[in-house]
Order: structure tokens, then C-alpha cells, then sequence
């Protein structure tokens, strides 16, 4: 592939003055971490939480405790920039932190929008600047933003209307950048913002089109000629494969996942001298096999691809199928980091595999009784890791929960909820009518029930013999135990 010259200028351009990444791939090797402190007055809790992105995993939860004088401090290791969400005033305030940063949060809970404020401390110039811009940008296009995901899934309006309008609104995004000063990590809020378009806005108007005239469809793209600054402009790109955006923005790690992924498997294999065969896909397989060769033009975020698809893979689609992955391909990773983080995190999930003693834990039931998990031995036991903020999780409940549990009267359901707190959990248990052993594990990814059953996501459900042994620890969801001869079927024969 040539490099003109222009290519290369920007390019120049904008890893000179914006950021310089060229140790990105190492960076992972340097954790420097931030800071995060303040005061809370009126606080209705003695914690707060956010949720910060990550290379691996993509986001986890983070919890903050606060004292009795309202006083927080928190250091968290990071190696590059990384986004926060703060769950404040029922809301998912953004913000981003870099090495080095001290990030001093103060707001007064009975008057939140009047006293909430963000100071930033760090070596790097102008961070207080890029804090303020991406609470700006959130404060004024975020409900405008949200509105965006209702047009986009409204099938009642054309597609180049749509696109009118996604443009439009990301052009108000692009006007208030313009106004900002010229700084470091100013390129990663625009690419933050570029690739969040494109991965929720421009990608589902496009698989619309497509779905409705698969030959003859019109391609939509954002463009940016709103935007000011060309090399700004060029690190916002489809078709490029950008390092030094991968190290900077969480956005387009997740764009390069669903472009990688989003191509159509083969589900179906005809094999010499046999005819046609269905096989199972194996998902996490397949997204490692589509990274090598879509990804192949740069090793770190190969590296990266590989070892987060096997990761989440785990949790995804089971153990036996990301296993597999992870025999098949463990030594392409090159890069000594991701290399180091596949093989512990491998170590430790060897607990989850088929066959092995499920992980003990005792949690506290609605009526503050503890429950353990060891009270169950000799029924079969199905567990189910769900919230109250999740929606497929409520709908699946709703519609099959009753169902499944007069089917199965002899297996003990287990209902675990993770992202609520007991008063929350108990209010939303009473409008369900969820039958079962109702237990809840606060804090999710940093409980001990989550990280003993690798829960990074929900719903996840995971099945126990009647020796508190393991057969699967990503089990058939709810709707699935509808089917004849499921696999509960088969276990409650055994």
C-alpha cells in the first residue's frame, strides 16, 4: 500500500504536537495510575461508584469509599488514558484521566447541579481545559444524543434522514471542539465522539439499508467538514488502523472490534465426499481467526484483539469453546504484556471448567439471612446473575422465570443481583414477583461471587450438579430451558 506524502505529513502533524505514543505498546508494561479524591456533603451512602475502561474487559466498576467526614481517596493504576463514568445524581458523568492526573471531585448530594465540580492536577498542560470540554459536550448534546438512539431505531424514517440528522448533531459536537484550545488529548475527545457516531449511528442506519436492499444500497459516512483542524481530521478515519488512537480512545477499540467481527461467518460446511453439515459455530474461534487477518497490518493491536476476544470468550460463550481459542492461538500474541495478562488470567480460570467443584460463596437473602451455596448439596442448582438496570434481564425474567420455575420444581434457581443496592433490589424483587433464592452481591466485577464465576456481564447463568460440581458457567438462558431435552433435561436424567 502506498503512503502519500500528505498521509504521512499529518500524521506527522498530529503525533508531534497532540500526543506521542510511540511507547504505546509498552505503556501497559509502565502503570503510572491517577488520583481521584474530594468531598461529599449530605451523602446518602458510604461509597460511590464509576465504571473505567480498560483494554481488557472494556469496563469495570470501581467503588469509592467515603468517610464519615464526607472525604474520599482512591488510586487506580492505569498506563494510558482512560474514560470514567461517575454514577452521580443518577447519571453516567464523563470524564477521562491520564497518568499522573489528580482528578478532585466536591458536590453536595442535596444540591447536586449547583455545586458538582471537577479540578483537575496534573503535569500535563491544559487537562482542566479537555475536563471542562467533555463536560460541556456532555452537558449539551447528551439528552440530545440520547433522543438520536430512538431516531435511529425508528423504522418509520428514511435512512437519509436520519443520517441528516446524525450528521447535524455531530457537527454541534465538532463546533464546540473548534471553540477549544489546541492540547494534548484533544484528539481523543474528538475520536471519542467520532467513534461513538459511527459504532451507534452510522453503522445501524447503514445494516438498515443494507437489510432492506442488499444489492443496491446507499453507503452513509460521517464526514468532517465542520471540523477545523486537518490533522485532527485525520486521525478520525474508517478505513485506518490508528495506533495511536487505539491507545488514547476506548471508542475505537470498540469500533475496531465490531468492524473485525462484523464480518459474516460460514455457519454451514460442506465437507468432501459428505454433503452440507451443520456445525456449532465457536464464536470466540472465530473472532480470533478474523483478527489475524484483519489486524494483521499492526502486532500490538493484534495482540490486544486476540487476548480480549479469549478473555471475554470465557465469559461470553463458555469455557470449552474459549479454550480452544486459546490453545489455537496463544503463541501469535507476541507482545510480552498481553501475553503475561492472557496466561494469569488463564491460571485462574481453570476453576471454572466443566467438571470442577463450583466456587463456594455466602450471600444475604431478602430477609438479611445468609445464604450459602453449600446449603444445596444434592440438587441440581441453576444460578442467574441479573440487575435491575439491565433490561434483557427483566424482559427474560418476566417471560420466562415463572414458567421455567414450575417446569423445573425439583432444581433450586438461584437469583443473584448485581448492580443494585438492598433497597433498590428489594423494591424492584416486589414488582417482578421473582420466585427462587433471591440473593444480591453488591459492587458486580469487584464482588467475590462475580470474580469467582467470571462475571463481567449480565444476564449470566451457570449450572450445578448434584455433587456442587460445575457443568457449565455460561449456561442456556431462561428462554432456552423451553426447549425439549435441554441441557437441564439431560442433567436431571443423570
Amino acid at each position: 500500500m502506498r503512503l502519500y506524502l500528505i498521509r504521512f505529513f499529518l500524521s506527522f502533524i498530529l503525533t508531534a504536537t497532540l500526543i506521542n505514543q510511540g511507547k504505546s505498546a509498552a505503556q501497559a508494561d509502565e502503570p503510572k495510575g491517577f488520583v481521584i479524591k474530594g468531598n461529599v456533603k449530605n451523602a446518602d451512602g458510604d461509597f460511590w461508584e464509576f465504571l473505567i475502561t480498560d483494554f481488557i474487559k472494556a469496563k469495570h466498576l470501581v467503588g469509592v469509599p467515603i468517610d464519615k467526614n464526607g472525604n474520599f481517596i482512591k488510586e487506580i493504576a492505569i498506563s494510558a488514558p482512560q474514560d470514567l463514568y461517575l454514577s452521580l445524581n443518577h447519571q453516567g458523568i464523563p470524564v477521562f484521566a491520564v497518568p499522573g492526573d489528580t482528578l478532585i471531585i466536591n458536590w453536595d448530594a442535596a444540591k447536586f447541579n449547583e455545586t458538582f465540580r471537577i479540578t483537575a492536577v496534573s503535569s500535563v498542560p491544559s487537562r482542566q481545559d479537555e475536563i471542562d470540554l467533555v463536560l460541556k459536550l456532555y452537558q449539551s448534546y447528551w439528552p440530545k444524543t440520547l433522543d438520536m438512539f430512538k431516531i435511529v431505531q425508528n423504522r418509520e424514517i428514511a435512512g437519509n434522514e436520519k443520517m441528516q440528522q446524525v450528521q447535524a448533531l455531530f457537527n454541534k459536537y465538532c463546533s464546540v471542539i473548534n471553540q477549544n484550545p489546541k492540547s494534548k488529548y484533544v484528539a481523543k475527545v474528538l475520536a471519542d465522539q467520532y467513534y461513538f457516531f459511527l459504532l451507534r449511528f452510522v453503522e445501524k442506519i447503514n445494516a438498515q439499508e443494507r437489510n432492506k436492499n442488499a444489492n443496491q444500497f446507499k453507503q452513509y459516512r460521517l464526514n468532517l467538514d465542520s471540523l477545523n483542524d486537518a490533522a485532527l481530521k485525520y486521525g478520525c478515519r474508517e478505513d485506518l488502523l490508528n495506533e495511536n488512537v487505539f491507545a488514547f480512545s476506548p471508542n475505537y477499540r470498540s469500533y475496531i472490534e465490531n468492524q473485525v467481527r462484523s464480518n459474516n461467518p460460514f455457519s454451514e460446511v460442506s465437507l468432501a465426499n459428505q454433503g452440507p453439515a451443520n456445525k456449532e459455530y465457536n464464536f470466540t474461534l472465530g473472532n480470533g481467526y478474523a483478527g489475524l487477518s484483519g489486524l494483521y497490518l499492526s502486532n500490538i493491536i493484534m495482540d490486544w484483539y486476540l487476548t480480549n476476544s479469549i478473555i471475554t470468550g470465557y465469559s461470553d460463550y463458555g469455557y470449552e469453546n474459549s479454550e480452544k481459542a486459546y490453545q489455537k492461538f496463544k503463541d501469535d500474541i507476541l507482545s510480552r504484556s498481553y501475553r503475561d495478562t492472557l496466561e494469569r488470567f488463564h491460571d485462574k480460570i481453570q476453576r471454572l471448567r466443566s467438571g470442577t467443584q463450583a466456587p463456594v460463596f455466602t450471600l444475604k437473602n431478602t430477609d438479611g439471612k445468609n445464604v450459602s451455596l453449600s446449603d444445596f448439596k444434592g440438587k441440581v442448582v441453576y444460578i442467574g446473575f441479573w440487575g435491575i438496570y439491565c433490561n434483557p434481564c427483566i424482559n427474560e425474567i418476566n417471560q420466562y422465570a415463572e414458567k421455567i420455575h414450575q417446569k423445573y420444581n425439583d432444581v433450586v434457581f438461584i437469583n443473584i443481583c448485581v448492580d443494585a443496592d438492598e433497597q433498590s433490589w428489594q423494591k424492584k424483587l416486589k414488582s417482578l414477583k421473582l420466585n427462587g433464592i433471591n440473593l444480591l452481591a453488591k459492587g458486580w466485577t469487584k464482588n467475590p461471587v462475580c470474580q469467582a464465576y467470571n462475571v463481567s456481564s449480565i444476564s449470566h447463568h451457570v449450572l450445578i450438579d448434584k455433587n456442587g460440581k460445575l457443568i457449565d458457567n455460561v449456561a442456556p438462558d431462561l428462554g432456552s430451558l423451553m426447549d425439549d431435552n435441554n441441557v437441564l433435561d439431560q442433567l436431571l436424567k443423570m
